[in-house]
């Protein structure tokens, strides 16, 4: 039996913000099934949130009481998520969090923080299987964001890098990963016969895919993590190419083709890693029943790919030249999914397109895990 629906008429109040914040995520959340559209636009808001908390004050001031008052911030936005979703009443505002808007420079991640009580009335008025679904995701998130603000506290003038693997896989878990087995649990609960895959089968690949997308993503951000002394390439991994994080900022600062050259064999381990976890989320889509929902789950992993296309194209330079796919080729893109690319021979066509290799759905391991 599935859980009562959600109100769907919630998410066109939230569209053209949710469209300033996250353009390419909102070509999916446009098309998902009306039962699950607001709870997965509702988690991305907060989520979006929190990360502008944590993320998007002034680049510069991160050390001190403004990374002090990042950390309040989310913690106020944390409990408030847990009270409100345990039953509690929402608030009128959130003190510590509106104290941030100073320090957010873009305009759209402003109002975004002030509709903050709007969401939250929002979230109360979900059943309780989708608050306590929205809770868990939120709480892994926000973790994630705080273990951030503590690792990279006072990395501005220092450069701090992560230690190892471990440390980038819990990381793309929190902030990403857990995102997919949102989406998946969502489905089960609101979306009869979505899936012709084992759950458990549909939950591993929905958490690396998550994580996929959130390596692309730092992949792709490089240049303006190290500008805020951040950098996610792990120790282990710098050293083993002659370089550490001061050299490979300066390197990114000053479009270095000779340092940047060095972080080739780094750049292919990355793309290999999440071109195949991105080709892990296109099993995921085919494995979907409902159109809306294999195209919304579909359109991260087939943008994604084409990312990672273009990266191989620029070389090392993307690293200090993010590369964006363009919208003209989106549209293209879009065209060609309404015109029979989302059949699975037809995304599968679209995948070998895009740099994908060999089968692409989902198989049982011995181990219990899965693999395309």
């Amino acid at each position: 039996m599935t859980a009562p629906a959600p109100d769907p008429d919630a998410t066109p109040t939230w569209a053209p913000l949710l469209q300033e914040v996250a353009r390419s995520f909102a070509l999916s959340v446009r098309v998902l099934p009306a039962s699950v559209r607001w709870p997965v636009a509702l988690g991305y808001l907060l989520a979006r949130a929190s990360d502008t908390i944590a993320d998007s004050m002034d680049p510069q001031a991160a050390t001190g009481s403004t990374t002090d008052l990042r950390r309040q911030a989310l913690d106020e936005l944390h409990r408030t998520i847990q009270a409100v979703a345990a039953g509690g009443t929402p608030p009128s505002a959130l003190e510590i969090t509106m104290r941030c808007l100073d320090g957010v420079p873009d305009a759209a991640e402003c109002e975004l923080l002030r509709r903050l009580p709007e969401g939250l009335m929002g979230l109360s008025k979900l059943n309780q299987r989708d608050r306590d679904l929205l809770a868990r995701v939120c709480d892994t998130i926000i973790s994630g964001q705080l273990l951030d603000l503590d690792r990279f506290r006072g990395a501005a003038a220092t450069h701090h890098a992560l230690d190892d693997e471990a440390q980038l896989d819990d990381y793309t878990w929190r902030v990403a990963g857990c995102v997919g087995l949102f989406w998946t649990d969502l489905a089960e609960a609101h979306v009869p016969a979505w899936r012709h895959a084992d759950l458990m089968d549909m939950q591993n690949a929905g958490r690396r895919y998550g994580m996929g997308l959130q390596r692309l993503n730092l992949l792709r951000d490089c240049a303006q993590d190290l500008a805020q002394g951040r950098c996610y390439w792990p120790l282990t991994q710098l050293a083993q190419v002659s370089m550490d994080a001061p050299s490979l900022a300066h390197a990114v600062a000053m479009r270095d083709t000779a340092l940047l050259a060095r972080m080739a064999p780094c750049q292919s381990e990355w793309i290999h890693l999440i071109r195949t976890d991105l080709t892990l989320g296109l099993a995921y889509a085919l494995a979907v029943r409902p159109w809306r929902l294999r195209l919304a789950s579909a359109l991260p992993a087939l943008i994604g790919l084409r990312t990672l296309q273009m990266m191989e194209s620029a070389g090392t330079m993307a690293l200090a030249v993010p590369v964006k796919v363009p919208r003209t080729w989106v549209r293209g893109l879009l065209l060609r999914l309404s015109l029979g690319g989302l059949t699975p021979p037809g995304l599968r066509t679209l995948g070998r397109s895009l740099g994908v290799s060999g089968s692409i759905h989902l198989t049982e391991r011995k181990d219990g895990t899965i693999s395309t």
